[in-house]
């Protein structure tokens, strides 16, 4: 007699919906820093600005959506336990983990080189402006 476990419930399905919203939105904000890249290679200080404040705004989500999906994994958390029926919510959680060590690496990495640029005085306007809105990288 096999048993086949249920599939997710409605908790569960949430929690899924909220942690696809998150990698797409850390996808979003991956194309941001794209293209502050590009402005920052033309030196394009508008570019640079609008990226810079578009990243924001995607940070900003991304914040509400992390708050979001913590609350529902403590909800799912107590009604699931180690049970078979985690293992989407388990794989989800690690594509989560993966797209956001990535982007926190890329994030890293272009901040190392615009400290560079910045001290080497290279990048002009758009150094000065990335330097001007750490929080933003």
């Amino acid at each position: 007699m096999n048993a086949t476990p249920m599939g997710p419930g409605p908790d569960e399905r949430r929690l899924l919906s909220a942690m696809e919203d998150e990698l797409r939105l850390l996808g979003a904000l991956r194309m941001t820093l794209g293209r502050m890249n590009q402005a920052l290679t033309r030196e394009d200080g508008d570019g640079v600005e609008e990226a810079v404040y578009a990243s924001y705004r995607v940070m900003q989500t991304l914040t509400e959506a992390q708050r979001r999906r913590n609350s529902l994994v403590e909800i799912v958390e107590l009604r699931l336990g180690t049970s078979s029926r985690g293992s989407a919510i388990r794989a989800a959680v690690s594509r989560l983990m993966e797209c956001g060590e990535t982007l926190d690496a890329e994030i890293r990495s272009r901040s190392l080189v615009l400290e560079d640029a910045i001290a080497a005085g290279t990048q002009g306007r758009a150094a000065q402006l990335m330097a001007a809105s750490p929080e933003s990288v």
